[in-house]
């Protein structure tokens, strides 16, 4: 059992399954661009054989029943990061402590796999048609701090997914990306809307299928570290199609 909204639930299982000097390391300084701080890693929405929306009856009277989500066992979810050491820590501390919490449930792992890289020419610019694993989210804020998120259909929406993408490889490569074709949209109308809270904070990210263009050292490095704004809050992760 756990919240309809868990990816902080997630992070915090992911954290807890580094060794204390690299989790405090991404969570208090990451990597920087300016004022911006990165973690540098994405995970995708948890995936089972059934799961089950349900309402909790609230603790306290006069406030709203609390939506609740029963996950089959097994379930499964991915993690991806350009840094190497988390996923290694990952994987080792995973597979040597077999078990760990995921919000109020005991858990045990059962397999760690790991995916093939994804394998472009570096130099040459590529397109590719991907999923989204976790919705992609992008969005600004204006001087009154109110928040504005762009959907697929937006005209700011790849000028703000391209910006997103230069600051990250800037601050994790120090060097500026090689910027020549890149554009995203989305492919059909089957994408959609969907709201993530994470800590009580209302994200809107848009899930769905898209064509993804640029350099392939670019794209390979927003395929392990996500595409969009809140990576490391279990947001743009994708796969290819």
């Amino acid at each position: 059992m756990l919240p309809e909204h868990h990816n902080h639930i997630v992070q915090s299982y992911l954290y807890a399954s580094l060794s204390t000097a690299l989790a405090s390391r991404l969570h208090d300084e990451g990597w920087e661009y300016g004022k911006r701080r990165f973690k540098m890693f994405v995970f995708s929405q948890l995936s089972a054989g059934k799961i089950q929306r349900q309402m909790r009856s609230s603790d306290a009277p006069g406030t709203a029943p609390a939506p609740l989500v029963r996950v089959s066992s097994p379930c499964w979810f991915f993690v991806s990061s350009p840094e190497e050491q988390i996923l290694q820590e990952l994987a080792q501390s995973l597979l040597r402590s077999g078990e760990g919490r995921l919000g109020n449930n005991a858990v045990r792992v059962t397999s760690v796999s790991l995916l093939a890289p994804l394998q472009l020419e570096p130099d040459r610019v590529h397109t590719i048609r991907v999923r989204t694993l976790s919705p992609i989210t992008v969005y600004k804020t204006d001087e009154q701090r109110h928040t504005v998120y762009f959907s697929p259909h937006d005209a700011a929406f790849a000028a703000y997914v391209r910006e997103n993408a230069r600051r990250k490889f800037a601050a994790y490569m120090g060097r500026e990306p090689n910027l020549t074709g890149f554009d995203i949209h989305s492919l059909g109308s089957d994408d959609h809307a969907v709201t993530v809270i994470f800590k009580g904070t209302r994200i809107r990210g848009y899930a769905g299928r898209f064509q993804l263009s640029g350099s392939g050292e670019l794209l390979r490095f927003l395929y392990d570290a996500g595409v969009g704004s809140k990576n490391s809050e279990g947001c743009g992760m994708i796969e290819v199609e």
